[in-house]
């Protein structure tokens, strides 16, 4: 209940959060922890799509505030050049400047090409078209098949579980998050109970011709 003592209203929570605030042991109350995270992931969300605003949120402080002065980029430039292996040292790194980058990056270029010339010759995969001069590379031609691979591949199927394709969508949609993208033009939340199950069936049934024709 609210300070007030009137009933919480969690009309705003979808089916699944609704069940998850659930008190098993006390039935008619909330889980205080689920019941926050709750709120603070529809809030995140209203948020993001504008349906919600702070009042006085431009008086917050600025995030360009926080980033680095261009004097303070600068004491962090030599162990930067060091870290990345641009140079060797910090001695190095202080008189490293763009002209230095760029040759550095052509005595590169002009070593790998030599390398390339140079083992050309041997190279019997790749071919070059002696009137366009466009390289092309001979198909590979899959050797014999060593047992080891074989039995690499039982044990490998042997090991995975079956999945079906309905479950393999699922799985995709929550780890990659891809039904997100779909949604009103306006880019507000969709208003739907359950967005996820909603959409990944839609995409199954959608994929699939002959799902699709029974639908």
């Amino acid at each position: 209940r609210d300070p007030a003592g009137a009933p919480i209203d969690v009309g705003f929570a979808s089916e699944k959060w609704r069940k998850a605030i659930r008190d098993e042991a006390h039935p008619g109350r909330l889980a205080r922890r689920y019941f926050e995270a709750c709120v603070f992931v529809h809030l995140a969300g209203e948020l993001r799509t504008g349906d919600i605003a702070v009042a006085g949120a431009g008086e917050y402080a600025d995030w360009n505030a926080q980033l680095l002065s261009w004097a303070g980029c600068a004491d962090k430039l030599p162990g930067y050049l060091v870290e990345v292996g641009l140079v060797e040292d910090l001695e190095a790194a202080r008189r490293y400047d763009a002209k230095a980058f760029r040759d550095q990056l052509f005595d590169k270029l002009t070593t790998t090409a030599a390398c390339a010339d140079e083992g050309y010759p041997t190279n019997e995969d790749l071919q070059i078209d002696p009137k366009t001069g466009v390289p092309r590379l001979k198909r590979y031609r899959r050797g014999p098949r060593r047992i080891s691979a074989a039995k690499l591949e039982q044990l490998i199927k042997a090991r995975m579980p079956q999945r079906s394709l309905l479950g393999i969508v699922a799985r995709t949609a929550y780890w990659l998050e891809w039904w997100r993208r779909f949604g009103p033009a306006s880019g507000s939340d969709p208003k739907l109970a359950d967005p996820f199950g909603k959409y990944v069936i839609a995409t199954f049934v959608w994929g699939l011709p002959g799902a699709a024709r029974a639908g």
